[in-house]
Protein backbone atom coordinates (compact mmCIF):
# COMPACT_ATOMS: atom_id res chain seq x y z
CA UNK A 1 0.00 0.00 0.00
CA UNK A 2 2.94 2.63 0.64
CA UNK A 3 4.10 2.14 -2.91
CA UNK A 4 3.63 5.23 -5.06
CA UNK A 5 1.74 2.76 -7.70
CA UNK A 6 -0.01 0.87 -5.85
CA UNK A 7 -0.77 -2.69 -7.89
CA UNK A 8 -4.06 -3.88 -5.88
CA UNK A 9 -6.78 -1.94 -5.45
CA UNK A 10 -9.44 -2.10 -2.16
CA UNK A 11 -11.49 -4.95 -3.58
CA UNK A 12 -8.66 -7.20 -3.90
CA UNK A 13 -7.76 -6.78 -0.17
CA UNK A 14 -10.78 -7.48 0.61
CA UNK A 15 -9.53 -10.96 2.87
CA UNK A 16 -7.86 -7.97 4.86
CA UNK A 17 -10.22 -6.77 7.71
CA UNK A 18 -11.57 -3.18 6.91
CA UNK A 19 -10.12 -1.67 9.97
CA UNK A 20 -8.39 2.08 8.79
CA UNK A 21 -4.49 1.79 9.01
CA UNK A 22 -3.38 5.59 9.67
CA UNK A 23 0.12 4.34 9.42
CA UNK A 24 -0.27 4.33 5.07
CA UNK A 25 -2.83 7.39 4.52
CA UNK A 26 -0.02 9.93 4.31
CA UNK A 27 2.02 7.85 1.84
CA UNK A 28 -1.94 7.71 0.13
CA UNK A 29 -3.19 10.61 -0.20
CA UNK A 30 0.32 12.03 -1.54
CA UNK A 31 0.19 9.22 -4.17
CA UNK A 32 -3.16 11.21 -5.32
CA UNK A 33 -1.75 14.21 -5.89
CA UNK A 34 1.11 13.23 -7.52
CA UNK A 35 0.62 12.41 -11.75
CA UNK A 36 -0.43 8.95 -12.29
CA UNK A 37 -2.15 7.10 -14.18
CA UNK A 38 -6.07 6.52 -14.55
CA UNK A 39 -5.61 2.79 -12.64
CA UNK A 40 -3.13 4.03 -10.52
CA UNK A 41 -4.92 6.97 -9.21
CA UNK A 42 -7.73 4.15 -9.31
CA UNK A 43 -6.37 1.70 -6.65
CA UNK A 44 -4.96 4.56 -4.63
CA UNK A 45 -8.64 6.17 -3.83
CA UNK A 46 -10.43 2.31 -3.23
CA UNK A 47 -7.57 2.15 -0.80
CA UNK A 48 -8.48 5.80 0.77
CA UNK A 49 -11.86 4.60 1.01
CA UNK A 50 -11.16 1.74 2.79
CA UNK A 51 -8.32 1.94 5.31
CA UNK A 52 -7.47 6.16 5.67
CA UNK A 53 -9.00 7.85 8.74
CA UNK A 54 -10.70 11.26 9.04
CA UNK A 55 -7.07 13.09 9.55
CA UNK A 56 -6.70 13.08 5.01
CA UNK A 57 -10.24 14.47 4.94
CA UNK A 58 -9.33 17.91 3.81
CA UNK A 59 -6.24 16.45 1.71
CA UNK A 60 -8.62 14.98 -0.23
CA UNK A 61 -11.31 17.29 -0.37
CA UNK A 62 -8.70 19.35 -1.46
CA UNK A 63 -7.88 17.12 -4.34
CA UNK A 64 -11.77 16.66 -5.07
CA UNK A 65 -12.41 20.30 -5.29
CA UNK A 66 -11.15 21.59 -8.38
CA UNK A 67 -11.80 18.27 -10.72
CA UNK A 68 -15.22 16.83 -9.44
CA UNK A 69 -17.27 15.68 -12.53
CA UNK A 70 -13.95 15.08 -14.04
CA UNK A 71 -13.08 12.11 -13.15
CA UNK A 72 -13.41 8.86 -14.03
CA UNK A 73 -15.99 7.27 -11.73
CA UNK A 74 -13.86 4.55 -10.18
CA UNK A 75 -11.49 7.57 -8.73
CA UNK A 76 -14.29 9.71 -8.16
CA UNK A 77 -16.56 7.19 -6.86
CA UNK A 78 -14.25 5.55 -3.51
CA UNK A 79 -13.45 9.01 -3.12
CA UNK A 80 -16.60 10.70 -2.43
CA UNK A 81 -18.01 7.54 -0.22
CA UNK A 82 -14.64 8.06 2.11
CA UNK A 83 -15.46 11.51 2.27
CA UNK A 84 -19.29 11.05 2.74
CA UNK A 85 -18.28 8.21 5.56
CA UNK A 86 -16.33 10.81 7.67
CA UNK A 87 -19.01 13.72 7.30
CA UNK A 88 -21.26 11.44 8.62
CA UNK A 89 -19.58 10.58 11.61
CA UNK A 90 -18.38 13.71 12.36
CA UNK A 91 -20.54 15.56 15.39
CA UNK A 92 -22.86 18.19 14.65
CA UNK A 93 -23.07 17.60 11.40
CA UNK A 94 -26.30 17.32 8.55
CA UNK A 95 -27.11 13.39 8.59
CA UNK A 96 -26.91 12.39 5.11
CA UNK A 97 -30.04 10.15 5.26
CA UNK A 98 -32.23 12.49 7.73
CA UNK A 99 -31.15 15.69 7.34
CA UNK A 100 -31.21 16.49 10.96
CA UNK A 101 -28.47 17.54 12.79
CA UNK A 102 -26.37 15.03 15.42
Amino acid sequence: MLRPKPRFNGSVLGMLPDKELPEVEQALVEHLNSEQSFDVRANIATLIHRYATSVIEGRVTAFLDPVLGKLGCAVQQPLLAYVLKWIRMAPGTVGISDGRQR
